[in-house]
């Protein structure tokens, strides 16, 4: 190592891995005027082949996977399955963004006179600085969209993890971007760092790190009135109360603080438990603590990696002095490396450091509580101000946390009535799952308030039921699924598109926030992927709204109907739903439990009701698939449920009724309440279903048809 070079070290092993140039201040200068050349090309290549660019890029991240993930378990010390993770979500990142430009609207704005027409351009060079706890996707975070904006990107990994960084680099010039518009400066932060903050011709920084510098960022941001994003320390806890599943609450509460050597602004640093069971809880604690596999990163099994250095080890030592209150430890390997075994604290006074500072280690204070107002009358932030990052994660029976002010996420063990945590690792399922790696928050996160507020949206009153649930919808693109996708949206959920059109699954992905993913129903790769990429993106499934369906014209009596009609509808309308739900299920097994949800129709129900032979028979087989799915899987906790709607207002009907009027007018007859449903109608049921408010409904057949059903003659 020199002034002007860094020595990479492998964590686990304490060996170089490589030698690295750092940047100088003149090297920064350079790229940063380099980049602000570009910036003036950058900004006016067409939307299209700019998201055809940042698609390229991810196309070349996903072929480099495993490449990337090796790279990041030996300079970062990470384990193999959150490093193949990290490299998966830049990959997932840059797909989503690769949507953006062509969906950058502006406004139009009626004034006196005329309209002002507004305009989203983009900025010119965009600083990121990286930290070393997650250096791909943080990275990610912060280049693609800035990219997709029409932005040119410098960026400075940290010192110690650069190398995945760098190679992004490379693999971006490798897709086609052109030199200068993504930029990789290794570097002190003293240097690059500091350099993005004072160059007037950076435009904004986003910075992710301690509170300390975020501040002296902000500070010198604002010297020039420059944009900054920050992304800064945390200090969350797990709360548990005495009604909460204490085994599944003990046995989830080691990936909650231990992912990545509690390296994470997210950790669960401190559990309060209610002081009537907390000896038991400690004793369910100590074993699944001492379960927790400290190994080689390199292997497939191993659950926890060492600490990033030498200097980061002293500072998590320095939270045990002598005397230190430890209960027990789990395991770690001896000799070369950065190893730290999972320690646990208790009893800890609550003022004591490891209770209000972030320790970015593996280390938990377990502190006992006697009720919820003693519990808030504690200290939340220590002398760095380090807030309590996304609010506690409450275990309880029954959870009355959305009396309170106060951001929260939800583990009920029976009917939460408000957010349930999202599947990061301080909110996992009972045990620690090393294949998939850890869960981290999306691009753009959204608050995990913990609420059973109203909000209005287009008018319409929605109850937040589903906040950060993970949600698939296959026929997701118009009709009853495009409105789904806004009603579930609105309601809190992470939302993935799935269907045939491309535009219009990209459209409606984009209008959600969500996730596209261009899937045929019928084949059955696409719909295993298709759910692995839900689970790859948000960590998990909860509900499964199987909504793709066909009704083609030559689909008629069953003496004109042919048999490729017959095959066809069949395989869209009813294998589909047999392949989503044979592969959605051990997803929401692995989650605990969901709600799937099975479209159907009143015609199953009434049979002769129309002159569709196919279409009748298929969703008679939905009906007949859901029931069964029903009663099989009540007692893992998954709901089967399938909606039967009436005849909705949708693009696809309106256009059958346009060529045949008197049909429309024989169906209108027959409703009693005089009219089509709105396809918002039906999302509403479907989020109904959904939501724990159905948790004891499954196996039926829940009908939305303005009474058609139920009529044996109309009113009239």
């Amino acid at each position: 190592m020199s002034a002007t070079t860094y020595d990479v070290i492998n964590p686990a092993t304490e060996q170089g891995v490589r030698t690295v140039e750092l940047t100088s201040q003149a090297q920064t200068d350079t790229a940063i005027d380099r980049a602000r050349t570009v910036f003036e090309q950058w900004r006016h290549v067409s939307p299209a082949d700019r998201g055809r660019l940042l698609r390229r890029f991810a196309e070349r991240v996903d072929a480099a996977v495993e490449e990337l993930a090796r790279l990041e378990v030996a300079n970062s010390g990470h384990t193999i399955g959150n490093a193949r993770w990290e490299a998966g979500n830049v990959r997932d990142v840059l797909t989503y963004y690769s949507a953006a430009p062509e969906r950058l609207f502006g406004r139009q704005i009626p004034v006196a006179g005329g309209v002002d027409i507004t305009f989203k351009e983009p900025l010119g060079v965009v600083g990121v600085i990286v930290p070393w706890n997650f250096p791909m996707p943080i990275a990610g975070w912060g280049f693609a969209p800035a990219l997709a904006a029409g932005n040119t990107v410098v960026l400075k990994p940290a010192e110690l993890t650069p190398l995945t960084a760098i190679r992004l680099g490379e693999l971006a010039l490798e897709a086609g971007l052109p030199a200068g518009v993504l930029t990789v400066l290794p570097g002190k932060g003293s240097v690059v760092g500091q350099r993005f903050v004072t160059h007037p011709d950076v435009r904004k920084v986003v910075f992710t790190g301690s509170t300390e510098v975020g501040r002296a960022v902000m500070a010198g941001c604002a010297q020039q009135v420059k944009r900054v994003t920050l992304e800064l320390g945390g200090k969350s806890a797990n709360v548990v109360f005495a009604d909460a599943d204490l085994e599944q609450a003990a046995a989830a509460a080691p990936s909650a603080v231990f992912d990545n050597a509690g390296q994470d602004c997210c950790a669960r640093s401190r559990i309060l438990v209610q002081r009537t069971i907390y000896e038991k809880f400690l004793a369910l604690l100590e074993p699944a603590v001492h379960a927790v596999r400290v190994e080689n990163p390199q292997l497939d099994s191993s659950q926890m990696g060492p600490l990033i250095s030498r200097r980061q080890w002293e500072t998590v030592a320095s939270y045990l002095p002598d005397g230190a209150p430890v209960a027990f430890r789990g395991h770690a390997p001896a000799g070369p490396g950065f190893w730290f075994p999972p320690t646990v604290l208790a009893p800890v006074d609550p003022h004591d450091r490891a209770v209000t500072e972030e320790i970015f280690g593996p280390v938990v204070a377990v502190l006992p509580f006697t009720d919820e107002a003693a519990r808030s009358g504690w200290p939340t932030t220590g002398p760095t101000g380090c807030p309590a990052r996304s609010g506690p994660t409450i275990w309880a029976e029954r959870c009355a946390c959305h009396a309170a002010s106060r951001p929260a996420t939800c583990r009920s063990t029976a009917t939460p009535r408000c957010a349930t945590a999202r599947r990061s690792a301080a909110s996992s399922s009972p045990g620690w799952d090393a294949s998939s790696g850890r869960m981290r928050s999306t691009p753009s996160p959204t608050s995990r308030t913990c609420s059973s507020r109203r909000e209005g949206e287009m008018g319409t009153a929605v109850v937040r039921r589903l906040v950060d649930r993970v949600a698939v919808i296959t026929g997701g693109a118009s009709g009853i699924g495009l409105a789904t996708a806004h009603r579930l949206a609105s309601e809190g959920a992470h939302v993935v598109v799935a269907d045939l059109d491309p535009v219009g699954g990209s459209a409606a992905a984009a209008a959600v926030g969500g996730l596209f993913v261009p899937t045929d129903v019928t084949v059955e790769e696409q719909v295993v992927e298709l759910f692995a990429s839900a689970v790859r993106t948000y960590g998990g499934l909860d509900i499964a709204f199987h909504n793709a369906g066909i009704s083609p014209p030559e689909d008629d009596s069953i003496l004109t109907t042919g048999i490729d009609t017959w095959r066809r509808v069949q395989e869209v309308n009813l294998t589909s739903v047999y392949l989503c739900c044979q592969h959605a299920i051990p997803h929401l097994q692995a989650r605990g439990g969901g709600s799937i949800i099975n479209t159907a129709s009143f015609v199953a129900r009434m049979g002769a009701a129309t002159s569709q032979i196919s279409y009748t028979a298929s969703k008679g087989g939905v009906l007949a698939m859901t029931r069964e799915l029903g009663v099989q899987f009540a007692r893992e906790n998954i709901r089967v449920n399938a909606l039967c709607p009436g005849p909705v207002n949708t693009p696809l009907l309106r256009e059958l009724f346009a060529k045949d009027p008197e049909r429309a007018a024989r169906r209108l007859v027959h409703i009693p309440m005089g009219r089509f449903a709105e396809a918002d109608e039906i999302a509403a049921a479907v989020a109904f279903l959904a939501s724990d408010d159905s948790s004891f409904i499954t196996a039926t057949e829940f009908l939305v048809d303005g009474g058609l059903c139920g009529a044996y003659v109309t009113p009239e």
